[in-house]
């Protein structure tokens, strides 16, 4: 019997909410963002994939979750990206952010370890330390697809945020 993706929903909640969820960084983009200002998601180019409802349905997935892991790569990702929101909307966002960045548990792996894999080439420094970091620790959640294959492919536990769009977590 295939098994339905709202059971495979579960059984990562009940075998990570104790541990933690690491997050891409689309995902802490958008949920940093959202801590800020979730109207801002729609209108923010970097985001605007994604509605305020996604913001509610992320934070709602993420309330499951002991930790929020984050690493040093995909903050500064986060950083740097939302460096584009226009004034004033920038340093509101940079002082929420800065509020709630020691929330995160922050792992990280050598660069120059991250280098030596396979996935460098293809994915760059910052997806290529998701799997190095989470596997046998921690659940990934992402919306990148070639990062969750990856994951999979490489056994890496993790949950593409389509999915829990689709099947409406929470509602």
């Amino acid at each position: 019997m295939a098994t339905r993706p709202q059971d495979t929903l579960v059984e990562f909640v009940r075998k990570y909410s104790q541990i933690g969820i690491l997050l891409d960084t689309n995902i802490l983009l958008v949920y940093v963002i959202g801590q800020y200002d979730p109207a801002r998601i729609e209108t923010f180019k970097r985001t605007n994939t994604f509605i305020a409802k996604d913001y509610k349905l992320l934070a709602e997935f993420l309330s499951h979750f002991r930790s929020i892991v984050a690493t040093p790569h995909v903050l500064t990702e986060v950083s740097n990206l939302a460096a584009n929101l226009k004034e004033p909307h920038r340093t509101s966002c940079f002082e929420s952010f800065a509020d709630n960045i020691q929330a995160f548990d922050e792992q990280t792996e050598a660069a120059g370890t991250i280098a030596t894999t396979p996935a460098f080439k293809r994915l760059g420094i910052t997806d290529a330390s998701l799997p190095l970091i989470a596997r046998g620790k921690f659940l990934v959640l992402t919306d990148d697809f070639v990062l969750y294959n990856h994951l999979l492919e490489n056994e890496v536990d993790a949950i593409n945020f389509n999915h829990i769009r689709l099947l409406g977590w929470g509602t």
